[in-house]
């Protein structure tokens, strides 16, 4: 056992090799964001001098500014691994049109930078009797919101019962937008119009979210531009819109409060520069639920480790799948692809058949065009299309199911919704099977928990992997349980062996497991969960690449 086992392992170790080698080499013709590149060091501040080689290597590249990229974000939040690694990431600026892998490779090379890389320009995802409310455009939104069980699950839950948040981290959103302005959030430590940073999180006057697009926030009557917002009001519309107000369209979320968040390159509709930002400021600033309707194929450890600890800040990200017709779990999309986020492919509005990526890393689909939505001015677009219109009405769920459970952790919303869908395998070719994720989201099961745990023990794997200081273990509980992990090396030795500890049934239920006394490598954990009447048992496989510590 323990032979073939290592010979698993290698193989892991291989897959995992080449797969870092995949993301992290080569010139990408993918487009980067010119004239700044990420590099995390080892310490939390920027060293005082990189060594000699280095300076001579970056001085062509006229370097004008070092600066933490995303700490002013990430005070006063727990350190978990994921956001200690994003709060070291910083923002290197240089002069000059220098190929921003050059300057990368470059900085890579000091000791003191554990890894230096460009910032990836991400695109949105567009192509070209129950409760029922009075909206009066409702009636072209009933046939794919009632394929959803959302007629039925508002009767159950509404948005506005509770305080959940979705923020819409897109191009930018026209919240004054007469069907959106009602459920627009609100920062209650800031007053409105003074030109000051009241609240001290360093952006002036962000009242209702911040666009990084222009840095500064969106207000009516300023002059700005709303012609880049054209993708992100769709996106808002279509999750947040104000429901039963006897105007124009129905949000998913029926009333959950609206953070707009604008991540746009500037002047542009369509290429996004600071998306990573714009997700962490969102996390920090109490949002429940963070919409992409956005992605791209390269890789970005910055972005991973980001998103991972906007999760460990309680905030269910949930990401257009894309809509190139691949499959990402060959050619992975992010954000989507990163683990602990809600992928979201797309079907048409009126059956199950999948359009676009698809693969079992895409966590579900919904119905993605055409449909109806905002746009700004206090408009109204019905062609919407593709997987960017999909994700924001799962979004929507998300917010039911949080304001139904809100003790319910990010990562146990996601899996209620997955394990809550409906297969639609069905409607779909043979070749398929497998790989269309959970299927369809019904939100009248999510919100009203009529399913029933695994009568197993089920295993989910582990995050980060390949980790650094930490591994998360994830499984399904079917009863209350004593739970202990134990890793061993793959000559059958344990090396680590974690405290008994109770847990409630349930879904998505996690345990760490510390991992900084062990070697780089490949090891087994094996979970054991025992209740008064059963003992359950599962295994799985973890990789450890220790970087150089911070």
């Amino acid at each position: 056992m323990v032979v073939n086992a290592f010979f698993i392992l290698v193989l892991l170790w291989c897959s995992l090799i080449q797969q870092t080698a995949a993301q992290s080499g080569g010139t990408s013709s993918l487009s980067v964001v010119p004239g700044r590149v990420w590099a995390r060091f080892v310490a939390h501040t920027a060293p005082a001098g990189l060594n000699k080689a280095v300076l001579d290597g970056i001085g062509r590249f006229s370097i004008t500014g070092v600066e933490p990229a995303f700490a002013n974000l990430l005070k006063g939040q727990p350190q978990t691994e994921s956001i200690a690694e994003c709060g070291s990431v910083f923002a290197v600026s240089y002069n000059g049109g220098h190929n921003p892998h050059d300057v990368a490779a470059v900085l890579a090379q000091d000791s003191s930078v554990i890894y230096a890389e460009p910032m990836p320009v991400r695109y949105v995802t567009a192509q070209s009797l129950p409760v029922e409310p009075n909206d009066p455009l409702y009636g072209q939104q009933s046939e794919y919101l009632g394929r959803l069980e959302l007629p039925a699950a508002w009767e159950i839950v509404k948005g506005n019962q509770g305080d959940v948040v979705i923020a819409v981290v897109d191009t930018g959103v026209d919240w004054p937008h007469v069907d959106l302005r009602a459920n627009a959030w609100s920062n209650l430590g800031e007053i409105p119009d003074n030109d000051r940073d009241d609240d001290s999180n360093g952006y002036v006057d962000d009242v209702h979210g911040y666009d990084f697009g222009v840095n500064r926030p969106y207000a009516p009557g300023t002059g700005f531009s709303v012609r880049h917002m054209v993708h992100g009001t769709q996106i808002a519309g279509l999750a947040a819109a104000v429901a039963d107000n006897a105007i124009g369209i129905t949000g998913s979320g029926w009333n959950a409060r609206l953070m707009s968040v604008g991540v746009s390159c500037e002047g542009s509709a369509s290429r996004i520069c600071h998306a990573v930002t714009g997700v962490l400021y969102a996390a920090s600033h109490g949002a429940d639920i963070i919409n992409i309707s956005l992605g791209g194929y390269e890789y970005s450890a910055t972005e991973a480790a980001c998103v991972e600890a906007a999760t460990d800040m309680g905030a269910l990200v949930v990401a257009a799948a894309g809509n190139e017709g691949l499959n990402i779990d060959v050619q992975p999309y992010y954000p989507a692809s990163y683990a602990r986020v809600l992928a979201v492919g797309v079907t048409g509005r009126s059956g199950d058949a999948h359009l676009f990526n698809y693969g079992s890393s895409v966590d579900v689909f919904a119905p993605g065009g055409p449909i109806i939505t905002t746009i700004p001015g206090d408009g109204y677009d019905h062609s919407a299309s593709g997987s960017s219109y999909a994700a924001p009405l799962v979004a929507g769920i998300a917010a039911l199911v949080r304001t139904a459970f809100p003790t319910y952790s990010a990562d146990q919303v996601r899996e209620r919704i997955r394990r809550t869908a409906d297969s639609i395998d069905y409607a779909n070719p043979p070749e398929f099977t497998g790989l269309l994720g959970y299927g369809r989201p019904n939100a009248f099961r999510a919100v009203t928990g009529e399913w029933s745990f695994a009568s197993q023990l089920v295993m989910h794997g582990s995050y980060p992997n390949p980790f650094n200081f930490v591994a998360n273990v994830v499984f399904d509980l079917p009863v209350e349980s004593r739970v202990s992990v134990e890793v061993v090396n793959v000559l059958g030795r344990r090396v680590w062996q974690g405290p008994s500890v109770e847990m409630d049934a349930g879904f998505g239920q996690v345990y760490t497991v510390d991992g900084r006394g062990l070697a780089s490598g490949a090891y087994f954990y094996r979970l054991r969960a025992e209740s008064f009447t059963n003992v359950w048992v599962g295994d799985g496989t973890m990789l450890r690449v220790r970087q150089r510590s911070m």
